[in-house]
């Protein structure tokens, strides 16, 4: 079983961009544009009506997105390779609480240095 969470929404955006909500929580956004420039057979996607006609699959338990007769692209490409925009509140709490320890450690570090 994947550790990559489901997609619950994936909205089309500018720029063949699309921001995908996972089921933890969080956001990610996926950039089109390289393949749809570099791959003829999904050049129909520069379309802006095509674009937008994303969608969720469920025939494999919301672990794709795709374009109907065009692409189908994969939970765990868009989570790996898409940039962060929302992480999970346990991720947020987790690396606040890790700047709490590390921005005091580098303050009292600064401070003998001084």
């Amino acid at each position: 079983m994947s550790n990559i969470p489901a997609i619950v929404q994936v909205v089309p955006l500018d720029g063949y961009v699309i921001e995908v909500h996972f089921q933890n929580q969080c956001v990610k956004h996926y950039d089109m544009k390289p393949l749809i420039d570099t791959d003829p057979e999904i050049g129909p996607l520069r379309d802006p009506k095509l674009f937008k006609g994303v969608q969720i699959s469920f025939r494999d338990r919301r672990r794709s997105i795709y374009w109907p007769g065009i692409l189908k692209v994969s939970a765990k490409e868009i989570y790996e390779g898409g940039w962060i925009t929302k992480l999970p509140c346990r991720q947020m709490t987790a690396f606040r609480r890790y700047e709490e320890i590390w921005g005091s450690a580098f303050l009292s570090l600064a401070e003998t240095e001084e």
